[in-house]
């Protein structure tokens, strides 16, 4: 896969010079944004080798990180673009799927941070795109979809035998048409029993200590207003949280928590 875009942010010159650093536009951050949540978010976001919103802004290093990611997607971009022409060039592209996802979003300072490690809009939302040679080109669906969907829609659409242990639903219903019923949200995981639930309107989280989140995304695609404890909302997140798991497995040997240490300085 392609490593870029991904700290450090490192492109070719060339790319750097295709993007004035006067032309860089900065995301939109609401002072403040962090006063109406829950405590525990602050110890779920915090990434301790990331420095901190501040040391950004006043040491005058936004619109060059700003700048700098900008310039890894450009030019991932031309390396999906290269790669896209040798398939289409080749004997297999009339049988070939192409898929093109990441893995996580990234904060570029909204909501006052840096890095990933969060259930919001920011983080948990990436690229996805899928190419099949029966598929109309150039669709677009706004349904929450999950990455575990990945394999089984593969499968699908290689017309291979489906398979009953996987957790993904295939998403072959809505490559044929987008606008097909789908109920399912998106479902993400942060550590041990914390969950955010998407639909196309509504950012639900619920952390392990029982306090919650809520976004209304039509309104507030910043997810600047948490909404949590609105009395005439509780059916809202009553309905959401039906989607949560009932099973909550402890973290794999490698994601297990580690003891933190004190965060260096101009770090979050």
């Amino acid at each position: 896969g392609f490593y870029r875009p991904h700290v450090p942010f490192y492109s070719p010159a060339r790319v750097f010079q295709e993007i004035p650093k006067a032309e860089v536009n900065l995301p939109p951050v609401k002072a403040g944004d962090r006063d109406d949540l829950p405590e525990i978010v602050n110890e779920l976001t915090i990434a301790p080798a990331a420095p901190t919103h501040d040391w950004f802004v006043k040491g005058g290093h936004w619109k060059n990180a700003v700048r700098s990611y900008l310039a890894c997607v450009r030019s991932t971009d031309e390396q999906v673009g290269r790669l896209l022409d040798a398939i289409e060039g080749s004997p297999h592209a009339g049988n070939t799927v192409v898929v093109l996802y990441s893995d996580h979003g990234f904060f570029l300072g909204e909501k006052e941070r840096w890095a990933k490690q969060s259930l919001w809009e920011r983080a948990t939302r990436v690229p996805f795109i899928i190419s099949a040679p029966a598929m109309n080109k150039g669709t677009r669906c706004s349904r929450p979809t999950e990455l575990l969907s990945i394999y089984p829609t593969l499968i699908d659409l290689c017309g291979l035998p489906k398979m009953r242990a996987l957790e993904g639903a295939s998403l072959a219903p809505l490559l044929m048409d987008p606008k097909a019923q789908w109920q399912r949200p998106a479902l993400t995981t942060h550590g041990k029993n914390n969950h955010a639930i998407r639909t196309e309107r509504y950012r639900y989280i619920r952390y392990y200590e029982g306090s919650e989140e809520l976004y209304d995304l039509q309104t507030d695609p910043n997810e600047w207003t948490n909404l949590a404890a609105k009395k005439e909302l509780a059916p809202v997140k009553q309905q959401l949280a039906r989607w949560l798991p009932t099973v909550n497995a402890d973290p794999a040997r490698s994601a297990a928590p580690r003891k933190r240490k004190a965060p260096r300085k101009g770090a979050n």
